[in-house]
């Protein structure tokens, strides 16, 4: 019996409540368990995803021949990237399809939130245009893509004949 519990003088303990209290002390702290709990999603993490990158990074710096790495220390990889045009060219078209994206999402975005938000009065229309707006979304990338096959052919865009 713990010195903290109150008890009326001839009264009898619970057939449990001994047990109980020794399992309360030897049950990790609330702090301790969420550790217990986080530490394998740490690990996955870890092994899968931190230890890679940190792999990447070190053999970046590594020195090549026309069939191996081998460790050694240079930057001469890091100053290439940096200083070629096809590199330069890849960024700066993909910084121009970026824009291009983000300016027609916004526009089309916020012209179909204002639509929906001010011109359409009753909620349930609300909703079903909403939803006609977004279900799209919820299928896979690769069913999307596949869907436009017999749109675009397999010589692209059709053009009028």
């Amino acid at each position: 019996m713990s010195s903290s519990s109150t008890q009326t003088p001839g009264a009898v303990m619970a057939p449990g409540a001994a047990l109980t209290e020794t399992a309360r002390s030897k049950a990790p702290s609330p702090d301790k368990a969420s550790w217990f709990l986080v530490s394998p999603l740490v690990l996955v993490l870890g092994v899968f995803l931190v230890l890679p990158i940190l792999t990447i990074v070190t053999v970046s710096f590594w020195d090549y021949n026309e069939y191996n790495f081998f460790p050694a220390f240079i930057l001469e990889n890091y100053s290439y990237l940096l200083t070629s045009q096809v590199t330069l060219a890849t960024y700066l078209k993909t910084f121009k399809f970026m824009t291009l994206t983000w300016v027609f999402c916004a526009v089309i975005g916020f012209t179909v939130a204002y639509f929906l938000a001010f011109h359409v009065r009753s909620l349930p229309m609300q909703v079903v245009l909403f939803l006609i707006c977004t279900v799209p979304f919820w299928t896979s990338n690769i069913i999307r893509m596949i869907s436009w096959i017999p749109f675009w052919a397999a010589t692209g865009l059709p053009t009028p004949r």
